[in-house]
């Protein structure tokens, strides 16, 4: 018996004011299975109950079935076969250039994997002493030298010690590589 078949063997057990607690009435059911398929048709809102905890009310060793369940008009529609059952679409929008491309279903792209020049060296302006040198003699090889493997490797401790400074010169770096 299918899944859907077992959900109309209970909605008609409501309709027809049936105990849902008897075997005899849903042989084919067993007691959890019962339970399950109650708070299923529950959240599904095929049908109503009046207790506000839900449909089924369980603890230690068993369960209580609200007595006063009644199908709703989603419920009776599954019965008849008339239920329309929503369409899934999935649109995928695909924005921007290859560089910030996009796929999914959201209206909006916000990529923002790069960072400045002024944002690196506001960074660096916020260090004293030898740190400042150093970070300034950085920002001076960003901006001159070729981008290269290994080009900053003179700043390995610099940049370990100044995790914020390091991603925002490996943003820049990836900004000028790729010329977004």
């Amino acid at each position: 018996m299918s899944y859907d078949e077992k959900l109309k063997l209970v909605l008609n057990a409501i309709i027809e004011r049936k105990r849902l607690e008897a075997q005899d009435v849903l042989p084919e059911i067993g007691k959890e299975e019962l339970y399950n398929i109650i708070e299923d048709l529950y959240k599904e809102n095929m049908i109503q109950c009046q207790w506000a905890s839900g449909p089924v009310n369980r603890f230690k060793g068993g369960a209580l079935i609200d007595d006063n369940l009644s199908v709703t008009r989603k419920g009776h529609d599954f019965l008849s076969g008339t239920l329309d059952t929503p369409t899934i679409r999935n649109q995928f929008n695909v924005q921007g250039g290859i560089h910030s491309s996009n796929i999914g279903d959201y209206g909006t792209v916000n990529n923002n994997f790069g960072a400045s020049l002024e944002e690196l060296k506001s960074l660096v302006q916020e260090l004293q002493g030898s740190d400042l040198t150093q970070g300034k003699e950085m920002v001076e090889v960003i901006e001159t030298e070729e981008i290269k493997p290994g080009f900053l490797s003179r700043f390995d401790k610099f940049l370990s010690k100044y995790p914020k400074i390091a991603s925002t010169a490996g943003k820049l770096l990836l900004t000028l590589a790729t010329a977004l």
